[in-house]
């Protein structure tokens, strides 16, 4: 079976509240072990990604599957 791709995006901007992505994509590696096709994913991981980092990794990596841990920032009112 080939290996399928999972990209996985952080996005933490510095006027948030703590993500704790590497908490998040390390659950997702331990489901995985436990999973009978687990093996056949592979994690890709891209951390502090901005607007223009999307694009570059969805044709780099070309992932079957996209998980984005991100917070927005706050709006102005």
């Amino acid at each position: 079976m080939d290996q399928l791709r999972l990209l996985f995006l952080a996005a933490n901007p510095d006027s948030t509240a703590p993500l704790h992505a590497g908490r998040e994509v390390r659950r997702i590696r331990e489901r995985l072990r436990g999973a009978p096709l687990g093996s056949a994913l592979e994690i890709v991981e891209r951390w502090a990604v901005r607007p223009d980092d999307l694009e570059e990794a969805l044709v780099q990596i070309q992932p079957r599957i996209v998980h984005l841990a991100a917070t927005a920032t706050p709006s102005a009112s």
